[in-house]
């Protein structure tokens, strides 16, 4: 078989993954066993494009998701995370210092529209909320919408319990935030990850790494261990 038919052989394979998945059927809990396949198909493919080539399973999933996936909201910061955040992870005294970021955090999300889905692109990027909170810089990685879809992959893949809540708009293309009332009658904002989204990542995932394997004269194949050796 010549390189072209491997990588075309491996990129056909992954579709019939992809296209297994969308196929199950099931109750309660189907959305939990397509997000984690899909999640666990994009590991794949990025095992495929980069190998070993980064080091730390997390590390590889982000870049994988910010490189190959086409997610422009990827590296855009959660206001609602970083809210609660703030909120929960600090005493009051603490608070005090962080009044000028818990102003913007909460002047931003009242800009929120209430009566529809919420797209991330209503929360600013990375670079740009630094600028405000530089005294947990450090921190603000950790709530980037990539690194917030690899916490919704461990805690599916080791507690079967997604982060997320279930989607009321299954047919978006898009992840969003939903608004809850909860039963002390606040209201929170709730992020929702429908089933089409884990479809757009693949989908864009796949012609990447099959234009990228083109270019770079790899061979997926040789980046997975065949053996017998567990």
């Amino acid at each position: 078989m010549s390189f072209e038919d491997e990588i075309e052989q491996y990129i056909y394979n992954i579709q019939r993954m992809q296209k297994s998945i969308n196929e199950l059927n099931g109750g309660d809990f189907l959305d939990n066993h397509k997000k984690i396949l899909f999640l666990s198909l994009l590991e794949t493919l990025a095992k495929g494009a980069l190998g070993d080539s980064i080091k730390g399973n997390g590390n590889k999933f982000r870049f994988f998701v910010e490189e190959f996936c086409n997610w422009e909201d990827a590296k855009r910061v959660s206001l609602q995370q970083l809210y609660l955040f703030l909120k929960e992870k600090y005493t009051t005294e603490e608070k005090i210092k962080f009044k000028k970021q818990l102003a913007f955090v909460k002047s931003n999300l009242l800009k929120y529209p209430s009566s529809t889905p919420v797209q991330f692109c209503f929360d600013p990027k990375l670079e740009e909320i630094k600028s405000i909170c530089p005294s947990i810089a450090g921190k603000l990685n950790n709530f980037t919408h990539v690194s917030l879809l690899w916490k919704l992959r461990n805690s599916l893949a080791h507690e079967f319990r997604g982060k997320d809540t279930p989607s009321l708009f299954n047919d978006l293309p898009y992840p969003h935030y939903e608004m809850y009332r909860l039963p002390d009658l606040t209201k929170t904002w709730i992020i929702s990850y429908p089933i089409m989204f884990f479809n757009y990542l693949v989908n864009n995932a796949i012609e990447n790494v099959k234009t990228y394997c083109q270019k770079e004269n790899i061979n997926p194949y040789n980046n997975y261990d065949f053996g017998f050796l567990w």
